[in-house]
């Protein structure tokens, strides 16, 4: 089981800072496992799937960051980014077809079904992509991407990152 320091916990508001050595829950997982896990927890609006799976000075850049939207920094922001999907989106799914591990990073493939809460707009078969960094199971940067051939000319190449490129 690997260790890590962590001074507050963010899980949720009820409990108080703290000092200590964590265990960190999934610090094997590989980082094609944690995309899925992270989507899953998405399409879902399972706020503290999210967090657990999130490194507390994480980074996303969601759809809107990637179209002159907020960024969201640690739990506070994922947790914040997850009700502005609610606000925003009468629909927002994800669809996961392809994941490749890079090792401490995996880029997944796939698409979004939504529909804008205010606007109507529909986005049915939408091609994307979502790369991240991955630090002992946890998210550190995520990245969303409306352009999969950008996403893929942004993505490590083999021999960058341990591991190789493989499709999971």
């Amino acid at each position: 089981m690997t260790l890590t320091t962590c001074s507050t916990s963010t899980r949720t508001s009820s409990r108080t800072h703290r000092a200590a050595l964590l265990p960190v829950e999934g610090a094997g997982r590989a980082a094609g496992e944690v995309v899925r896990l992270v989507l899953d927890a998405v399409n879902r609006r399972d706020g503290d799937a999210l967090v657990d799976l999130v490194h507390p000075d994480a980074e996303f850049f969601p759809i809107l960051a990637a179209l002159e939207g907020p960024v969201y920094t640690g739990h506070q922001g994922v947790r914040r980014w997850l009700r502005s999907l609610e606000l925003d989106w009468e629909v927002f799914e994800t669809r996961l077809d392809r994941v490749h591990d890079f090792g401490d990073s995996a880029l997944g493939e796939g698409g979004w079904h939504a529909r804008g809460r205010t606007s109507g707009v529909l986005l049915d078969s939408q091609g994307g992509a979502w790369l991240a960094r991955v630090w002992d199971g946890r998210v550190t940067w995520w990245r969303t991407y409306t352009d999969r051939a950008e996403a893929l000319a942004t993505a490590p190449t083999p021999g960058r990152f341990k591991g190789g490129r493989r499709a999971v």
